[in-house]
């Protein structure tokens, strides 16, 4: 939520740094300012099986129905996110050191990450 609010505002004052609000999006879930190595990291690959799909505008249900015309699989809902997510990979990109006894304490750390990009 963080990375869209982020991309919304920035679209709203012409300060988007990539081409659109969709790769835009993708940027600001990295703490980095490097566009290239942001796309890369949390981009689509072929070899992806679990993504987290955005989108932006309309109501819960056109969201879901959009989602569901346009992506091949399976929709869940994000509190199933703590069984797909790669705890050591999200360490070595955010630099968290060793909180993996804590992901909420982890969490916080890359939502400040992901905040304080850029300043």
């Amino acid at each position: 939520m963080l990375a869209a609010n982020r991309a919304a505002h920035d679209e709203k004052h012409n300060q988007l740094k990539t081409h659109n609000i969709n790769s835009e999006i993708v940027f600001d879930f990295s703490s980095t300012i490097h566009i290239s190595q942001s796309l890369k990291r949390f981009g689509i690959e072929d070899t992806t099986t679990d993504i987290i799909a955005v989108k932006l505008g309309g109501t819960s249900e056109e969201a879901i129905a959009f989602m569901k015309d346009n992506i091949k699989g399976d929709v869940v809902a994000l509190d199933q996110l703590d069984q797909i997510r790669d705890l050591k990979r999200i360490q070595k990109y955010y630099q968290t050191g060793d909180v993996k006894e804590d992901p909420v304490k982890l969490m916080q750390l890359v939502a400040g990450a992901m905040a304080l990009k850029g300043l």
